[in-house]
Formats: C-alpha cells, structure tokens, sequence
C-alpha cells in the first residue's frame, strides 16, 4: 500500500500531530505512530480505516521544491554539549540523570531545544530528535526516527549482550549503570534499524519493555504497547541473534524510572539473568 506522509497543513486524522503518521493514497486508511487499534503494523503503528474517505484532492501533493539532504551530524556536531556547557547540567538535574550519561549520546542544545542524534543501523545519523524545556518532543525537519547510540559505539564484540530498551533518557540511564544499551525511538519502531545494526554477531540481546498501563481498545480488548511492541521486536530479530529476552523494570515504569529509584547495573544484570530466554513475555507479568 502506498502512504503520504501527514505535514503542518495536513494532520493525522487520527491523533491530529502533524508528524510521523501517514495516510494511505486511496484516502480510506490511516497509518498512526500513536493512536492503537486491532491492526498493529511490523513496521510500526496502527492502521486506522476511514468511514469516509479522504477526498482526492486533499491528498494530492503540492509540488515540492529539490534541496540537499540535511546533514545531521553537522547539525548534531555544531549544538552538542561538553562539560563546560551549564545546559548539559540543566538537563542532567532535569532528567535525573548524570551529564556524562548525557555527553555519551551526544545531547546537545541548540538555544531553544535540547538535541539528540538518532542513528541507523549502519550508525550513520539519519535525524535529529528535539526536547522542549517542558519535555516535548518533535525532531528537526526531515529527520527519521533512528536509533539512540551512545559513543561507545556498536558494541562489536559478539560476547557482549546487548540491552534494547524505549527513547533518549532510557538508553541514557541504562549507560549510567554501565550497561551496553541502544533505544529505540518508539515502542512500535525502528525494527529494521536494530535488524541492520545486529548484522551477523550472533549476540544475547535483552530487551527492557515499558510497563505500560493496560488500556481499553475500540473493541474491548487490553492493549499494553510498550510489552506488545517489545514481543514484536524479539519475534523480528529471533533469528538474527543467540538467545532473546524480554524484561520489564520490577515495579516501576521504564528503565528511568527504575534508576530514578535507586536502580543499579548489577540489578539490571541479575533481572536479565533470572528471566528464561524467550520470544515472548506473559501478559500476566
């Protein structure tokens, strides 16, 4: 199926942002990045049938001006942050997290907004997401939802089990418990990417879900997306690594949260360790 892509004149039927969501060309579906159904997408999303369709000429596309691609380490590299930079401290009281967590994924800040680069599997960056001083977020036009990478790298070494878990300040709290860990930007995204950066290693590879809130959908049924999401995300990369598991922070919502609590590397390492290796989590944890 062919999609538009949803732009300031033209938003998401279905949750009404003007970013990440789609709509099919025929006008008779929506995909949305936020808003559940029935129907999750393996790439990502729900997709949302209309009752009335979008007309034709709502969907026609204006004419687009060509220009450059941006260049987002260019971007990332002119805004990021050093030790020096008061902002970095604002931002580490602000997330409770330590500034160095912080330097490792590259956050910087651009005089309105807080930065952080997003990467694809080939650890190129494809995006740059943006955080308000209030905690919003959006990303610099044109950018793709990426991968969360910190400086140490792609973690090479097949022998090294590698932690997954949602969003910037997760992956940044599990580097401060000195635990190898990218993010992915979203519960129902960046699969692929992770596909690509697994490549042919053979590793143990955790994934750390969000305790979610169980929530009603349109047809009564229970919906949990950050477990859901995480299942999903073990099922697509299960033959691409050695072992799979999928963990949730014990009593707290996400891994932040966790360390917010007092949450430890060696913690993290002993729920890894006392969890069987599996494709799928019991919705009754």
């Amino acid at each position: 199926m062919a999609w538009i892509r949803v732009k300031k004149d033209f938003p998401c039927p279905i949750c009404e942002h003007t970013d990440w969501c789609s709509v099919a060309k025929d006008g008779k579906g929506v995909l949305c990045m936020r808003v559940d159904s029935p129907k999750p997408q393996e790439a990502g999303g729900w997709y949302h049938s209309l009752k009335d369709p979008i007309p034709a000429h709502r969907l026609r596309p204006k004419k687009a001006i060509s220009s450059p691609a941006p260049d987002f380490s260019q971007y990332r590299d002119r805004f990021k942050m050093g030790v020096a930079n008061p902002k970095l401290y604002h931002l580490a009281t602000m997330l409770g997290l330590p500034a160095e967590s912080l330097i490792q994924l590259e956050a910087g800040w651009n005089g309105k907004e807080y930065t952080f680069p997003m990467y694809d599997g080939r650890c190129e960056c494809i995006g740059i997401r943006l955080r308000a001083e209030k905690g919003a977020k959006f990303a610099v036009k044109g950018s793709k939802n990426g991968l969360f990478v910190p400086l140490a790298g792609a973690y090479p070494d097949s022998r090294q089990t590698l932690y997954i878990c949602e969003g910037e300040t997760d992956t940044a709290a599990l580097v401060a418990m000195r635990i190898p860990a990218i993010g992915r930007p979203a519960c129902q995204t960046g699969t692929e990417y992770i596909k690509q950066f697994l490549g042919n290693t053979r590793r143990d590879v955790i994934i750390i879900a969000d305790r979610d809130k169980p929530h009603e959908r349109p047809d009564g049924t229970l919906s949990r997306p950050g477990i859901e999401g995480a299942q999903r995300l073990a099922q697509a990369i299960h033959g691409l690594v050695r072992g799979v598991k999928v963990v949730l922070p014990p009593l707290h919502k996400d891994v932040r949260a966790w360390y917010h609590a007092g949450g430890t590397g060696n913690a993290v390492l002993s729920l890894a360790a006392n969890t069987a290796w599996t494709k799928k989590i019991s919705e009754k944890t």
